[in-house]
């Protein structure tokens, strides 16, 4: 199944999910869906992708990918997979240990013990060791495929294996898209087998091969066996199976055979028999690969695409100089990309792109952004901007001069190369520097009408004024083309864009697409910017349509609970002076608490407030803290940016701070390229001095954070990831990204609360007024089928809560949910767990009177007045979204009617039944809306006969 098909399939949490170290360009970007699965399926396309990801794998890695392999549609069921791949894994284990059927005559002791010795060291091969074992495989003559199988061998095995041995590698194959996952079934694309068989020496599957044998004389065989040091008896059958078995590869096969016979077989199955000996081997496996379409090429179409091609700017020398710099598996890419040979030695693989024709641009274009980062930073070059500019400086500059390549002896270390890279984050050499930037069309009016703002703000906004629409790359390449200096442009946006808010005069309008921010000029600051325009009424119309809670304008559908709503306005204001409390939302389910939470939600955003969010589901539980912080930083959402997580956001926010505060206190200025050297060291020296007070909570916080604003002004994506997939939590970093941004382990539960202090004490220091954490649909815990789980969820939200009651985070406002069962149980609910139970129920005075300032607040239910007038906002939303008279075709007699039917139905739970209520309203309004001849009553459908309604009501009763 191909790529493209698959990810179609995939929700966008999924899609998210998989991207994490995919995209290119930029970190924490979130992209339209066609793009973002076309930039994962690049990826997972990419053969240097693959064999870093398979690099990094655990057995039994090879018995899961094989079984998907041999799989007619590489798809098999997530039900007792876990089982055939263990079985998998014991007959190899069995037969590896036998030694039954492998030659004689290769040292497989010797490589065993090898195999052994990297386990035991850190019950994992590293890098330097798996380039050890890649070298004695050469001198042994060994395959990958070997490797593997040998890892199996029962006294490499028991260094690997555990009781999670299976669950580490499939997720480890899930999270990294390797394997993927729809419905019930797990399924290894097309594009990632091939990847995967070429990375682990397989040219051919061992039934494409076994045909490919059954081709060859009996004699071709026995001469085969013998070389390979493997019995020489039996049938045609018996030797062509032991030599697939044994290990063989094809290309060793056919290369046993002298030219007369490979040109024989050449001949018979149609191919080129004038060719040397080592392209008509590649050749005949390529004519009994399967697939083999993706391998074929039209010469015709290739030599016009060459001829083509624009003049080369390096000489030959020059380019082959420049290649070799390149890795095998990056070499290997480009020639798979360019459909030419694969085979030999790095230097004739060299040779061969150098022969090749190919402008430099086409060969260098074939790699992904971050494979062109690597290569530029082991030749000392700047690894900032996007893919054409690395491309650029590695053919060198544009007026042609070579670029200039670091000899191996003299390579910088990790420190001066960020040394360098630091130096070259200045603006384009003769732009800056010779007073040559752009002339800004319309600047003298902004700045009359702007005169707060600083010199390069009134440039940004006078280009966004002449664009009318900017995205986050737009601006940092304006940024770098007019010399503004903006070392972080997307923290330098978000602060002008906080000061023309603050001035009440702001033309600038964000509108999130996922993780990235486009802004939007707007020609009439001075106007009612909070009026409800069509596309933002539609948007709450198909949210009613669909039965979820709208994102914004909340305050257009809320009625009642005036009190509730005022104490939490009250409560954002208490923790911004530094103090910290918590509350609980109870109500019968569907009483309207997921809708509070998002008001909040939106309220506490509107505020200046960052807000987090966690949802408990069966895969977010909170009996591991670490797997709960997770879930807050993938929640973390912030004023400028609502639609995915913005960690990124608030680190850089941090770190622009840090500068300005360097600027005004040294007396420097990002803008002038005299100051910019000793600019970046000043705030360097900040930093550190600033992050050292963290190391009290979080001794890892600090190298983290400085990795990511080392790694931010340099451009170096994936470093700024990986600091930030730290600092956010991920469990999953290789020891090889611990050591680049300078931090050992991973977040363990002890560390949760420490590391939220840290973050909270970030926070404080930017424009945000503080954290607001919400945790929705608590009830789930109850659900919890072991009573650990129940006790040590319980046991998290005790934590917290004291956290939170000692003022031990500061800034910050806890707010969960739960239904009345979830509080009353004794049995699976919050009153099952004491220590828990009596921090949060108030003392029981009277039935009759609650206070909101309790920890707990219980919600208000809709009765039929507030039904009422909760279906006339509707009905004006609907109307302000498709511009017609509602209130006239569908008046208030019509109204009172519906709501009276769905009273009927509903009884004393209709305070509870809004979604269903309200998705019948959305839709008599739409038939009534699109038929004008229809009388509303006739298309009012009876409550009792909507399935919904009754499963709701049941669902009611039952709780």
């Amino acid at each position: 199944m191909k790529l493209g098909d698959i990810l179609a399939q995939y929700p966008e949490t999924g899609l998210d999910q998989l991207a994490r170290d995919k995209l290119d360009e930029i970190a924490n970007v979130r992209l339209p869906r066609q793009v973002l699965e076309q930039e994962i399926a690049t990826a997972l396309s990419s053969f240097a992708y693959i064999a870093d990801v398979l690099a990094e794998s655990r057995p039994p890695t090879y018995a899961i990918l094989k079984l998907l392999m041999e799989s007619p549609d590489r798809t098999l069921e997530a039900v007792g997979f876990r089982e055939r791949v263990l079985a998998r894994t014991d007959e190899i284990t069995e037969w590896i240990g036998s030694g039954e059927g492998l030659p004689d005559n290769k040292g497989y002791e010797i490589y065993r013990r090898m195999l052994c010795a990297a386990w035991e060291a850190e019950e994992r091969i590293d890098e330097s060791e798996g380039r050890m074992l890649e070298a004695l495989r050469e001198a042994l003559d060994m395959s990958m495929r070997e490797h593997l199988l040998m890892e199996h061998h029962p006294d490499v095995r028991p260094l690997w294996e555990s009781g999670r041995a299976y669950e580490l590698a499939r997720n480890y194959l899930l999270g990294r898209g390797l394997v993927l996952a729809t419905g019930d079934h797990y399924i290894l694309p097309d594009e990632v087998r091939i990847q995967v068989r070429r990375y682990w020496g397989m040219e051919l599957h061992d039934a494409d091969y076994r045909r490919l044998l059954m081709e060859l004389t009996g004699r071709q065989l026995r001469d085969i066996l013998n070389v390979s040091g493997l019995p020489l008896s039996g049938s045609k059958e018996e030797r062509v199976e032991r030599t697939v078995a044994g290990l063989v590869s094809p290309s060793a096969a056919l290369g046993q055979m002298g030219i007369s016979g490979l040109k024989a077989l050449a001949r018979d199955c149609d191919l080129k028999v004038s060719l040397p000996k080592a392209e008509l081997i590649s050749q005949v496996i390529a004519a009994f690969d399967n697939p083999k379409p993706s391998e074929e090429k039209d010469e015709a179409e290739e030599a016009e695409k060459i001829a083509q091609e624009p003049p080369r700017q390096l000489s030959p020398n020059q380019l082959f100089d420049l290649l070799s710099r390149f890795s095998g598996n990056q070499l290997y890419e480009i020639l798979a990309s360019l459909r030419l040979p694969r085979s030999g030695s790095k230097n004739e693989r060299v040779q061969r792109l150098v022969d090749s024709r190919y402008a430099e641009s086409t060969l260098f274009g074939q790699l992904r952004r971050r494979d062109l980062s690597r290569v530029c930073r082991k030749l000392g070059l700047a690894v900032s901007g996007l893919k054409d500019d690395l491309i650029e400086r590695l053919c060198g500059e544009p007026t042609g001069k070579p670029a200039e390549l670091v000899e191996e002896s003299v390579a910088p270390t990790a420190a001066v190369e960020d040394s360098q890279a630091l130096e070259q984050a200045g603006p384009e050499p003769g732009e800056e520097e010779s007073g040559s930037a752009p002339e800004v069309p319309g600047l003298d009016s902004i700045q009359r009408l702007y005169p707060a703002l600083g010199e390069d703000e009134q440039v940004m906004l006078s280009l966004a004024r002449e664009a009318r629409s900017l995205n986050e790359r737009d601006v940092e390449r304006l940024a770098l083309r007019h010399g503004l200096g903006w070392m972080l442009p997307k923290a330098h946006m978000a602060d002008m864009l906080r000061k023309l808010s603050d001035e009440a005069r702001a033309p600038i309008r964000i509108r999130s697409t996922g993780a990235a921010n486009i802004y939007e000029w707007v020609d009439d600051p001075d106007g009612d910017q909070h009026q409800l325009d069509r596309w933002a009424a539609r948007d709450i119309v198909d949210a009613l349509r669909q039965g979820v809670v709208p994102e914004r304008h909340l305050d257009m559908m809320f009625v009642g609970q005036e009190e509730a709503r005022m104490h939490m306005l009250d409560q954002l204001e208490h923790i911004a002076t530094g103090r910290s409390a918590f509350k609980f939302i109870r109500g019968a389910y569907g009483s309207g608490k997921s809708f509070m939470m998002a008001w909040l939600r939106d309220a506490a955003l509107n505020a200046g407030f960052a807000v987090a969010t966690v949802r408990v589901s069966a895969e977010m539980s909170l009996a591991d803290l670490s797997e709960f912080y997770q879930g807050l930083m993938d929640g973390l959402r912030v004023p400028e940016k609502r639609g995915a997580s913005s960690l990124s956001d608030v680190l850089e926010a941090w770190l622009l701070t840090m500068q300005q505060r360097t600027e005004q206190v040294e007396g420097l200025s990002s803008r002038r390229p005299s100051d910019r050297k000793q600019l970046i060291e000043r705030v360097r020296k900040r930093i550190q001095d600033q992050l050292s007070q963290l190391a009290s909570h979080d001794p890892g916080f600090a190298p983290a954070l400085g990795a990511f604003y080392e790694a931010r002004l340099v451009g170096d994506e994936e470093k700024a990831m990986h600091a930030r997939a730290w600092l956010r939590g991920d469990r999953s970093l290789p020891n090889a990204a611990l050591k680049q941004i300078g931090v050992k382990g991973n977040l363990e539960s002890d560390q949760v609360l420490p590391r939220l202090r840290a973050l909270l004490e970030i926070i404080e220091a930017t424009h945000l007024r503080g954290l607001v954490i919400l945790i929705d649909e608590l009830e789930l815990v109850r659900r919890r089928p072991h009573k650990g789980t129940r006790d040590k969820s319980y046991e998290t939200l005790r934590a917290l809560i004291d956290e939170v009651g000692e003022n031990r985070l500061p800034r910050c406002l806890l707010v969960s949910t739960g239904t009345d069962t979830f509080f009353d149980d004794r049995r699976y609910g919050l009153a099952s767990y004491e220590a828990l139970y009596h921090r949060v129920c108030a003392p029981e005075l009277t039935e009759n009177f609650q206070s909101v300032r309790q920890p707990v607040i219980y919600l208000e239910g809709l009765n039929e007045e507030r039904l009422l007038e909760l279906a006339g906002r509707a009905r004006s939303i609907h109307a302000r979204a498709y511009n017609w008279p509602a209130d006239e075709r569908f008046n208030d007699e019509d109204l009172r009617a519906l709501v009276s039917r769905w009273t009927d139905f509903g009884g004393e739970c209709i305070d509870r039944l809004p979604r269903p209520f309200l998705r019948q309203l959305v839709h008599v309004l739409d038939i009534c809306e699109e038929n004008p001849q229809i009388a509303p009553q006739e298309c009012f459908a009876d409550p009792q006969q909507d399935p919904q309604a009754n499963e709701e009501l049941m669902r009611l009763v039952a709780n």
